[in-house]
């Protein structure tokens, strides 16, 4: 009788390192990578982030690689300013990825699309000059000014993303501080050790102005491939972490949700909103290079 000898599993590292290299060789991310970012530049820098972010070997080989394959579609760098972030966080007794779009990657595509012609974000500051309004009778919809205040320029009171379409229209998207930490409430990716929201705030802010401002950019292919990840993001990211429960008999999700959010001390979730063309907007600050001032005062 001869027996079998099983050999000894691959650590998760390995197996994990061979799945990625098994989709470089075959193709996988080649079908559906951009003409910005290679499949191998991408691979080499998925293997440099596992290095670096140890969590991501606990967690699925699928999850991790579905993750990169969105990487690659939209053309973003994993693991790098500017690129899309993978950030693992535990639950129950594993962990699972949340995937989250720096800002910077977000301005990258709009600019891709061929309908922008220049896109800005930045946080405004209580010593900042700030104006803004609405002239619906106008080519442009928004008129805004941000100007940074010389020397001391105060606590952060907001974050916005204005943008200037090809067609000379032009829109902006405004949020509070308030509205960002709820936003930042709701995530559960910002419970990550790994997480931006605890590494740069201020990146985070602005990605969340940007998010609204996506809404309202002209429906390219790039900018709907984009819209479809932050889409996907957002339902992930929003589920409340490790609260795995069933709704008592006669109670709805949301009222259970605020009583747990109550228990632990923390105010009932603000309703989501979406900023609407013709709804309040925000204001710009120091304008990039090239960014003409939409309109004037007079």
């Amino acid at each position: 009788m001869t027996t079998a000898i099983q050999k000894p599993s691959a650590p998760q590292t390995d197996l994990l390192k061979q799945a990625i290299e098994e989709r470089l060789s075959t193709g996988a991310f080649k079908s559906v990578a951009t003409q910005y970012l290679t499949p191998e530049r991408m691979v080499k820098l998925a293997l440099v982030m596992i290095a670096k972010t140890p969590d991501l070997r606990k967690c699925s080989v699928l999850q991790v690689v579905s993750e990169l394959m969105t990487c690659a579609r939209l053309g973003l760098e994993p693991g790098v300013e500017g690129g899309r972030y993978l950030i693992p966080f535990k639950k129950g007794d594993g962990f699972e990825i949340v995937g989250v779009t720096d800002y910077r990657g977000l301005i990258d595509i709009a600019r891709r699309s061929g309908e922008v012609l220049a896109i800005h974000a930045d946080v405004r500051r209580a010593n900042d000059l700030w104006e803004n309004w609405i002239d619906a009778g106008g080519s442009t919809l928004v008129h805004l000014r941000h100007r940074r205040a010389e020397g001391e320029r105060g606590a952060i009171v907001g974050a916005y993303a204005v943008v200037k379409l090809k067609n000379g229209e032009v829109q902006a998207a405004y949020l509070t501080q308030d509205e960002v930490d709820a936003t930042k409430a709701r995530s559960k990716s910002s419970k990550s050790d790994f997480s931006p929201w605890k590494s740069d705030w201020e990146s985070m802010a602005k990605k969340t102005a940007i998010r609204r401002l996506y809404n309202l950019l002209p429906k390219t292919p790039e900018i709907s491939a984009a819209r479809e990840v932050l889409a996907e993001e957002d339902a992930q990211d929003r589920s409340d972490v490790a609260l795995d429960v069933t709704p008592p008999a006669g109670q709805g999700a949301v009222a259970l949700k605020d009583k747990l959010r109550k228990a632990a001390g923390k105010p009932p979730a603000p309703p989501d909103q979406t900023l609407e063309p013709g709804h309040d907007p925000p204001a710009m600050d120091e304008p990039p290079a090239g960014f003409e001032e939409p309109g004037s005062a007079g």
